[in-house]
């Protein structure tokens, strides 16, 4: 009878891991990088839009007796990670070459696999997650502002937002309105929204 080699054996197991583990992490970056690029590129959109129509927008609301109109509304939109590497498993079947062959040897992954992935390998314990930084940084930012003095304001300084966004809000207050931030909510959708008022 031949003798198990448990040596090799034990290599042989190592290196699977290992590569288990490389894959798990490319595709949780490539799907949430692919995510956050998509959401990007949607708040861009509604960022442009709410540029061409900020005279209109402020026009409007004053004819109708307010004082101040949501230019924009930016929503968290938390996308499910389970979900997210599932479909990016899932689409990336015909590439050449295969991406995660290692993965894809283990047959199509149940919800209970993902989570112990996201959970053990990749330390992911929320598996909603908003795929704009960003906001969720102007999310607890807006608080702390309000609370400051107007001496310390400044060292708080802002999070880091994108251009275009940015543009919008120095746009507004070029215009000598009054732009500020402030958290919404709306049924099942939460968010950020730019105000804008020009009461004096």
């Amino acid at each position: 009878m031949t003798q198990v080699d448990v040596a090799s054996l034990q290599a042989r197991a190592r290196r699977a891991r290992d590569q288990s583990s490389r894959e798990k992490h490319q595709l949780l970056a490539r799907a949430w990088g692919a995510q956050q690029g998509d959401s990007l590129d949607k708040i861009l959109q509604k960022i442009s839009l709410a540029r061409e129509q900020l005279q209109s927008s402020a026009v409007a609301a004053a004819d109708q007796g307010k004082d101040e109109v949501t230019l924009l509304r930016m929503s968290f939109q938390p996308v499910d990670l389970r979900h997210l590497l599932q479909e990016e498993l899932h689409a990336s079947q015909q590439r050449t070459p295969d991406p995660y062959p290692k993965l894809r040897s283990l047959g199509p992954p149940s919800f209970r696999h993902i989570e112990g992935w996201l959970q053990q390998d990749l330390k992911v314990k929320e598996w909603q997650q908003c795929p704009l930084p960003w906001l969720v940084e102007l999310e607890s930012w807006i608080p702390k502002h309000a609370k400051a003095s107007r001496f310390t304001r400044w060292a708080l300084g802002r999070p880091k937002l994108p251009e275009a966004l940015t543009q919008l809000f120095q746009e507004c207050k070029d215009r000598k309105l009054q732009p500020r931030f402030e958290p919404y909510q709306h049924r099942e959708d939460r968010g950020i929204a730019l105000v804008v008022r020009w009461k004096p």
